[in-house]
């Protein structure tokens, strides 16, 4: 009989021990993940709020009857384009944090920019010249279309970034004095303030993640060593086992060997 002696087979401490460390890491990490997702979507939320009520603000203040009247790019400088333009220009500075201020409508080949504060009002930051009245607008924004074809207050639903920035925008219908939609007053707002938050997020993350790493190594090594003596324990029991199995083996068969002995000597010793 071998004396190699062999832990029971659910008893594996290296492979334990991974595992526990993998399903720490991978739990943390989930939870880290979800963390981050919930703050993300509260910051996008808080924006999406303030773009909605200055969007709003912003769209009772236009003229919808004098910004019917605009209609081509001959009509920049004129006096009605002025006075249509004046109150988004004090708009626009009295939230120096907004980038661009405009109105736009929809027709049949897409939408169109009427009203732009940049006119008036130059961004430093902008390297776009000011649109002109009916100019043809070329970005893809669908909530932008959707403002202007359902006539309701719109947000961009997450942050949209190109050469100029990370931007989201909001959309307010403008009426005319009878009550019809007549386009919308949009705003777009540079998010540096949250991307910097966002960062601060994303570098307590990592940081995190590098502690998890370590817990998670921790929590490995003590379930390695839990399981190890666990094993050593599994061994001595069955060491314990074989040692006793063999020793009644052996207290059989030597009752065996004196029975048979005791057997012969009565058959050889009977009297006669």
């Amino acid at each position: 009989m071998s004396n190699h002696r062999q832990a029971p087979k659910s008893i594996w401490p290296r492979r334990d021990g991974l595992v526990a460390a993998i399903t720490v890491f991978g739990v943390s990490c989930v939870g880290l993940a979800l963390v981050y997702g919930m703050s993300r979507q509260v910051q996008i939320d808080a924006v999406r709020g303030e773009l909605e009520a200055l969007a709003r603000s912003l769209a009772v203040q236009v003229d919808g009857d004098l910004h019917q009247t605009l209609v081509s790019s001959e009509q920049m400088g004129s006096p009605e384009h002025l006075q249509a333009l004046a109150p988004l220009v004090a708009f626009h500075r009295s939230n120096p944090n907004l980038f661009f201020v405009y109105t736009a409508v929809l027709r049949e080949d897409g939408v169109h920019i009427v009203l732009d504060t940049e006119y008036q009002y130059r961004n430093s930051r902008s390297t776009e010249p000011p649109d002109e009245i009916m100019d043809l607008y070329e970005g893809d924004d669908p909530e932008f279309v959707e403002a202007l074809s359902e006539g309701r207050v719109v947000t961009n639903r997450s942050p949209v970034a190109d050469d100029e920035g990370v931007f989201m925008s909001g959309f307010a219908p403008i009426h005319n004095s009878t009550g019809e939609v007549v386009g919308v007053a949009g705003i777009d707002m540079e998010l540096s303030d949250y991307v910097a938050r966002l960062a601060v997020v994303c570098r307590a993350l990592f940081e995190s993640m590098a502690g998890v790493g370590l817990l998670s190594v921790v929590a490995g090594l003590v379930v390695f060593r839990l399981r190890r003596n666990a094993a050593a324990a599994a061994w001595r029991d069955a060491a314990a086992a074989t040692e006793l199995r063999r020793a009644k083996e052996q207290a059989e068969a030597a009752n065996q060997a004196k029975s048979a002995f005791l057997a012969v000597m009565s058959t050889k010793y009977a009297p006669r």
